[in-house]
């Protein structure tokens, strides 16, 4: 994700949260490091975390669930509109002339106070997302919040109960999407306040949750997660641990009904650990980056670039403390398997960004050389 420079710190956005790409309650994407600290500098991962929300039938059975399908490897998004009607997926230029054909399909067969008008307006902002157009995504998205916030306030669903609540997940997606475009132009205080209106109305149905109605806590540890991101990027780190908490403690509650989450906790504690680190707190910064790095190899590869992000972290931290040695000797561990992975890829996706990792490697390698010899030892 693209750079941007805001609040105290200078921050480099290597894919940050991802918008909703539908309506729907639902989870993250793919999994990479989140935050890659070097020095002062922020590599964030492609998804995000901003999930969406389950898509429910247009005709609610009696007994009304919102909740997503269980989280498998990653917490895939719906591929359809509150209606059931399946949108293009491909977010390739010629997709927007298929997006903007059924926009134009939608506003005259339903007006502009339809979810399906207003799914497609969400779908449209997304396109422009991906393409970097922030200007025309951030319109869409704001089109797309008009429409459902019509849409649902004269919803004509028989179950009152189920419109509302659904008209709020939406709306809340809604609302985090627009401050995900926030964030990715610098405008950090607006992502803020998005993300906490996304906040609000998030634990204001987690308060009415009962046996009728299942809010999923994997999306608002999400929302959480994103919030604690910002908050630390403007310098904030103790909102920024507040809200990484939660965020933590509401994964531990899902874990109740998906299992382990290995992914997302993971995560969160691997940022924990990063804010740590930028608050100047080196020890604790250590506690939660091992933590980390041990849960993802649970589910990864010892040398897969997610764990060796973490650890080469974890190696700043040394540095941070003086142990130049210890640092040393991880970066060059790491230097050694990312040159390996990067001979057996042959996928150029992930040969640039394995090679974005070893500059960043080397770079710090750099640092260390220069520090000193005194010192040093």
């Amino acid at each position: 994700m693209p750079s941007s420079q805001a609040g105290g710190e200078s921050s480099a956005f290597h894919h940050v949260i991802m918008p909703r790409e539908h309506s729907a309650l639902g989870g993250t994407a793919t999994e990479k490091d989140p935050l890659a600290v070097t020095k002062m500098t922020y590599h964030f991962e492609k998804s995000h975390n901003l999930g969406c929300i389950d898509d429910q039938q247009s005709s609610p059975s009696k007994k009304m669930v919102v909740t997503p399908s269980p989280p498998a490897k990653v917490h895939k998004r719906s591929a359809s509109d509150p209606g059931g009607n399946r949108l293009p997926t491909s977010y390739r230029h010629e997709a927007l002339e298929d997006l903007l054909a059924t926009l134009c399909e939608r506003h005259e067969k339903y007006g502009d106070s339809h979810p399906k008008t207003a799914s497609t307006y969400n779908q449209l902002g997304t396109y422009h997302f991906r393409h970097s157009h922030w200007e025309e995504a951030e319109s869409s998205y704001a089109e797309a919040l008009a429409c459902f916030q019509a849409a649902f306030r004269t919803g004509k669903s028989r179950n009152k109960e189920y419109c509302r609540t659904k008209g709020a997940l939406t709306i809340a997606s809604i609302l985090s999407n627009i401050g995900t475009v926030c964030w990715r132009t610098g405008r950090l205080a607006e992502a803020t306040d998005y993300i906490e209106q996304t906040v609000k109305i998030q634990e204001g149905l987690l308060a009415q949750e009962s046996d009728r109605l299942i809010i999923d806590k994997v999306e608002v540890g999400g929302t959480y997660y994103n919030l604690g991101i910002v908050h630390s990027l403007r310098g904030c780190h103790r909102l920024a641990i507040k809200a990484l908490g939660r965020a933590r403690q509401l994964y531990q509650d899902a874990e109740m009904m998906y299992g382990p989450l290995l992914l997302e906790s993971s995560r969160v504690v691997d940022a924990i650990g990063k804010v740590f680190m930028l608050g100047g707190n080196p020890d604790e910064a250590l506690k939660h980056l091992y933590d980390a790095m041990h849960m993802k190899k649970r589910i990864l590869d010892a040398k897969h670039p997610s764990v060796l992000r973490t650890l080469s972290t974890i190696a700043e931290v040394h540095a941070q403390k003086n142990e130049y040695p210890m640092a040393k000797h991880l970066l060059q561990q790491i230097l050694h398997a990312q040159k390996v992975a990067l001979d057996r890829t042959a996928d150029k996706e992930q040969q640039d960004l394995i090679t974005l990792d070893i500059s960043a490697t080397k770079k710090l390698l750099l640092g260390l050389s220069k520090v000193p010899q005194e010192i040093r030892i």
